[in-house]
C-alpha cells in the first residue's frame, strides 16, 4: 500500500512539473490542484506509516507476551528443612526430614555438624522445563547432583546438591546460572546470587535466551 501512495505521489509531482512549464491560467489551476493532491497524499502517507508502525509494535508486544506466558521460569531457592516440620524440636521429625533430603542437604567438607539448608529449584512459569542444568561461577564449587532435570509448570520444585564447600558461608556471594529448555527446544538462562544462606536470601540478576547449548561451551 505504501508503494501505491509513493507512485501516486511521484505522478502528482510529474503533473506539477509539466504544468509549471506552461503559463496559461488553466495550467496554473492544474498546479494548485496538483499541490493540493500532493499535500493530501503526503498527509495520508504519513498517517499510514504511523499506523503501520504502531500495528507492528503491537504485534511484537503480543508475541512477546504470549512467549512470556509459555516459557518456564526457574527460581533458585534456599530451604530450611525445619520449615517443613510441625515441630522442629521433635527429634523424630528432624530425622524424618533429614532422610528425605539426605542426598541434598548442604554439607561442609570435614564437618559432621547438622546443617538444615537445601538448595532448591522451582518452576514458577507456565511452561514445562526440560534438560535443566545449574552451574556456579566458582572453580572450587560444583553441582554434584540434580534431583531431576524436568520441571512441570506452576510450582514444581526439586533439589540440587553442591560440593566443594569448606564452610557454609562459602555460598554467600556465589552466582548460580540455571539453564533450561522449553518444549520448542528454545534454551533460557536465569542468573542468581546468594546473599546469605542462613537468612535464605537470594537475589535475581539476569535472564535471557541462549544461542549456545551449555554442553557445547
Amino acid at each position: 500500500m505504501n508503494e501505491i501512495f509513493l507512485n501516486n505521489l511521484i505522478s502528482v509531482l510529474g503533473d506539477i512539473g509539466e504544468a509549471i512549464k506552461s503559463t496559461s491560467w488553466v495550467d496554473y489551476a492544474s498546479i494548485v490542484i496538483g499541490i493540493f493532491n500532493l499535500v493530501v497524499l503526503s498527509v495520508t502517507l504519513y498517517f499510514l506509516k504511523k499506523y503501520t508502525g504502531a500495528t507492528e509494535k503491537m504485534k511484537e508486544e503480543m508475541i512477546k507476551q504470549t512467549e512470556l506466558e509459555q516459557i518456564p521460569i526457574i527460581v533458585l531457592c534456599i530451604r530450611d528443612i525445619r520449615d517443613y516440620m510441625d515441630d522442629s524440636r521433635r527429634a523424630e521429625q528432624q530425622e524424618k526430614y533429614r532422610r528425605k533430603f539426605q542426598d541434598y542437604i548442604i554439607r561442609v567438607n570435614g564437618s559432621n555438624d547438622d546443617i538444615n539448608y537445601v538448595l532448591r529449584l522451582r518452576n514458577v512459569g507456565r511452561g514445562t522445563a526440560f534438560n535443566t542444568e545449574v552451574e556456579i561461577e566458582d572453580a572450587q564449587l560444583e553441582i554434584k547432583k540434580h534431583e531431576t532435570q524436568f520441571f512441570a509448570p506452576l510450582g514444581d520444585e526439586h533439589s540440587i546438591r553442591v560440593s566443594g564447600l569448606n564452610a557454609l558461608a562459602d555460598l554467600n556471594g556465589k552466582i548460580f546460572i540455571v539453564h533450561c529448555e522449553d518444549a520448542a527446544n528454545t534454551r533460557y538462562f536465569f542468573q542468581y546470587k546468594i546473599i546469605d544462606v542462613e537468612s535464605k536470601k537470594v537475589t535475581f540478576l539476569d535472564k535471557g535466551k541462549e544461542v549456545m547449548n551449555l554442553k557445547n561451551k
